[in-house]
């Protein structure tokens, strides 16, 4: 990140800046967040004097999965996360938005710290292979993504600005900024949030010396024109626009006008605190703006405005500027925090970060992101132009949570996203639950960034659901007499139409253990019993009915180790597993495989044998 003397540009000053100011205002912030859900500090202090980081326990997983994570001081959240994952994006290239929703978003689900939300049921969506605003009208998860206005866009955007700081106007990072956005979030508080901010960020960008006081706040409302049109123009955002039209009374473009205007009067909320100097009180003016407001604060026009404000008023003072942010007990303060921290970084560069640097986590991998990230120099709006890719991902991330459970200590892994990983460490996790058990991987990637992965088990309370269902089909036994035929039938084998030939392969092979007999290109073989097949197996005979195909079998199967195999099942996000239980003097239990058929495992009659012989 230097020039050919070995002194950094000034745009590659800014852009580590801009990394480091985030990162290190997320990891700050992210204990004063929500004090109710920090359970307690660690180490015998809250605060390290030397470098201001926390070390801290966080409490999560709501009232149905309770527990406590262990955050190490100088430790980001999501806000860094997300950060990231868009920076490694614009890295694989112009096509960053595809990247974005079939790599880093579905791998981001296994090791995200905090994930709001909006941002959370989005991205199970993605994982789905489904577009958020491309789902029935009736389902209430499309709406609920197009009511989502919160901060999870405004705070990841910053590598778009970098990315786009050459540009003459701010157009192409506008559009990327709301072509990152709509991947999450429907609602204009959060497109329009995060416009702002980028706008003001890429104003601090390009311009060099020091910025005087207020001049950012002052250049966002007087701009706005620049940063607030929306042109849903062709390709994805026109797709998009289409279904936002239906999903608003009024259409898309009357929401957008309202917000707007909020936004502006938030933003002329911070200017009269800039203009009256000295007198103002940043907590008088930031709780005008909303930010203690449990209702509203977590909106992403306050959480702009907010960090504007700080960001414009601080610029003489960085250091002060990102203490006041990172301490709004009360407020969305990881978030304020990051994007306040970001623009400072911006405009101050580095040299008031160093004190932070040591104990933050990856600040190599960061730094190493920044200057990469601030040589890429391509249209940002080809993204526009693509296809979506709507493959399912859920397959994937169950294998690699497959393999963390039977890993150890320094084995290597490739993971969903295409990159390796080491395993550095496995944890048990603190649950508030008799029924609740959890364990925590350590990951470290090959290019540098640490990663926290949990999974956290507990007796399914759909148990009953499951059983309900196999019971029903238990009872279907005929009371007719059967009629002797000229012919007598052997059951030979169980055909079992499958949605998808490979999944299931890999399922009732890697995960079940059975071995394959024979194959072909539309049907797998386990022995005499069991064989699966794709819709295409039947050629002619099938074709008719091929769009409707359905199966439900019961399949019943033996196993030597039955507490092994109910571990590998439980591990599987799609799969539904009862408890194991008697069953007429065998250990057994049900589940419903990926494609919706009922299982009976029963432990085979030679274990417990063994067993019994032990006793004896």
């Amino acid at each position: 990140m230097t020039s050919g003397n070995g002194a950094a540009t000034k745009s590659q000053e800014k852009a580590l800046g801009a990394f480091l100011g985030a990162a290190i205002g997320d990891a700050l912030g992210w204990p004063n967040e929500m004090p109710g859900r920090r359970v307690r500090s660690y180490g015998g202090t809250d605060v390290d004097a030397v470098n201001g980081f926390m070390a801290w326990h966080r409490r999560s997983g709501g009232q149905f999965m309770p527990h406590e994570e262990i955050i190490n001081a100088g430790e980001y959240s999501d806000d860094t996360q997300l950060l990231l994952c868009g920076a490694r994006s614009l890295l694989h290239g112009p096509d960053w938005l595809g990247h974005l929703v079939s790599k880093e978003l579905p791998v981001w689900r296994l090791y995200q710290r905090g994930g709001g939300g909006a941002t959370n049921r989005a991205v199970d969506l993605w994982i789905r292979g489904q577009l958020p605003w491309s789902l029935d009208e009736a389902d209430p998860k499309r709406q609920s993504y197009f009511n989502a206005g919160g901060n999870g866009v405004a705070m990841r955007i910053m590598p778009h600005v970098v990315v786009g700081a050459r540009d003459e106007t701010f157009r192409s990072t506008a559009h990327a900024i709301l072509l990152n956005g709509i991947t999450t979030h429907g609602h204009p508080r959060a497109l329009l949030g995060a416009l702002a901010y980028g706008f003001a960020l890429w104003q601090a960008m390009r311009l060099g010396g020091t910025l005087s006081y207020g001049y950012l706040i002052e250049t966002t409302l007087q701009d706005s024109v620049e940063w607030s049109s929306f042109s849903e123009g062709s390709g994805i955002l026109a797709e998009w626009y289409s279904q936002a039209q239906r999903s608003f009374p009024g259409g898309f473009k009357q929401v957008w006008a309202q917000t707007l205007s909020e936004m502006l009067a938030l933003l002329k909320k911070g200017h009269e605190g800039i203009n009256a100097g000295a007198i103002s009180v940043d907590s008088r003016i930031l709780q005008e703006l909303g930010c203690f407001d449990r209702k509203i604060n977590g909106a992403g026009t306050i959480c702009a405005a907010a960090a504007i404000y700080l960001a414009s008023k601080y610029a003489p003072d960085p250091q002060n500027g990102l203490a006041e942010a990172a301490t709004l007990k009360g407020a969305d303060t990881d978030t304020i925090a990051s994007m306040a921290g970001c623009i400072l970084g911006t405009i101050s560069g580095t040299e008031w970060l160093q004190r932070y640097r040591n104990q933050l986590q990856d600040e190599s991998y960061i730094t190493k992101i920044a200057q990469r990230l601030e040589l890429v120099q391509m249209d940002q709006d080809e993204s526009n132009r693509t296809k979506l890719p709507t493959g399912k991902h859920s397959q994937d991330l169950d294998r690699f949570l497959l393999l963390l459970r039977r890993g150890k200590v320094n084995d290597d892994f490739e993971m969903p996203d295409g990159r390796n990983a080491s395993l550095k460490g496995i944890l048990p996790i603190k649950t508030a639950s008799q029924n609740l058990s959890g364990t925590q991987w350590q990951l470290k990637t090959d290019d540098g960034q640490v990663l926290y992965v949990k999974k956290l088990d507990r007796k399914t309370k759909d148990a009953s659901q499951i059983e309900g269902q196999i019971a029903s089909v238990d009872n279907t036994q005929s009371s007719v007499r059967r009629k002797r035929l000229g012919f007598k039938i052997k059951i030979k084998a169980i055909k079992v139409v499958v949605a998808n030939l490979e999944r299931s392969r890999w399922f009732y092979r890697d995960i079940l253990g059975l071995k394959i007999a024979r194959e072909s290109k539309t049907l797998v073989n386990f022995g005499e019993l069991l064989t699966l097949v794709s819709h295409d197996h039947g050629g002619d005979v099938e074709s008719s009915n091929k769009q409707n195909a359905q199966t439900q079998a019961i399949l019943c199967l033996e196993c030597s180790d039955i507490q092994s195999c109910h571990d590998s099942l439980r591990a599987l996000v799609e799969v539904k597993v009862t408890p194991i239980h008697d069953w007429s003097g065998r250990k057994a239990f049900r589940c419903v495989d990926i494609d919706g058929n009922i299982l009976e495992i029963f432990e085979s009659i030679s274990t417990k044998q063994q067993i019994s012989d032990q006793k004896l």
